[in-house]
């Protein structure tokens, strides 16, 4: 289970079979899961990797770099309801 191509995916749709939606929500239901361990967990690892980079750039806002008429520009994602293609930055 992946849910990195489609980040708006729902859970069935980002889950892709009935198995893997059962255990997603078997996961964020468990009495063991602490939505604080979570963000804790990120927040370290979002520390970490800020502490290896010289220069780190944090918007604040959500933000789309659009790249339609950049033909050259490869690999980006279609955004805006799939309308144009750039980056979706989300602060």
């Amino acid at each position: 289970m992946t849910w990195l191509p489609n980040k708006s995916a729902s859970i069935p749709q980002a889950s892709g079979d009935w198995a893997a939606t059962q255990a997603a929500y078997d996961f964020w239901s468990s009495p063991h899961v602490k939505a604080s361990s979570i963000i804790q967990a990120h927040q370290t690892s979002t520390l970490n990797r800020i502490k290896a980079e010289a220069v780190v750039i944090a918007p604040q806002d959500t933000t789309e770099l659009n790249f339609t008429h950049h033909p050259s520009k490869k690999g980006m994602e279609r955004i805006w309801f799939n309308v144009y293609v750039g980056i979706l930055i989300v602060g």
